[in-house]
C-alpha cells in the first residue's frame, strides 16, 4: 500500500463486484449488530420501566403528586415567560439586519 507501485486509492485496486460484495457483507454485519444491540437496549429500558411499575404498586416507591404538580406549574410559568420575548439570538440578528439596511440605502429592487 505504501510502495511506489501501490500509490493509488484502495478502491481502484479491486473490481466493482468485489467492492459490492465487501460493502454488502459489511453492511449486513453492521445491520445485524445494530439490530441485536437495539433489541438489547429496548429490552433493558422496557424492563426498567416494568420494574419501576412493580415497585410502585408494591409500595417501594411513593410519588408526591403535590410536588409534581408544583414543579409542572413552575415549568409552565417559566415557559410562558420565556415565550413572550424572542431569544437573544433573534434580536441580535434583527439588529444586525436593521443596521445593515440603514447603512446601505440602495434599493433592493431596481
Amino acid at each position: 500500500m505504501f510502495g511506489k507501485n501501490n500509490s493509488g486509492p484502495a478502491a481502484e485496486k479491486y473490481s466493482v463486484a468485489t467492492q459490492l460484495a465487501v460493502g454488502g457483507v459489511t453492511g449486513w454485519c453492521a445491520g445485524y449488530l445494530f439490530q441485536k444491540v437495539g433489541k438489547l437496549a429496548a429490552s433493558a429500558v422496557g424492563g426498567g420501566f416494568f420494574l419501576l411499575q412493580i415497585a410502585h404498586h408494591t409500595g417501594y416507591i411513593k410519588i408526591d403528586w403535590k410536588r409534581v404538580e408544583q414543579d409542572v406549574n413552575k415549568a409552565k410559568k417559566q415557559l410562558k415567560l420565556s415565550s413572550d420575548k424572542p431569544p437573544k439570538e433573534v434580536t441580535s440578528k434583527l439588529n444586525e439586519v436593521s443596521l445593515f439596511l440603514k447603512s446601505n440605502p440602495t434599493p433592493l429592487f431596481i
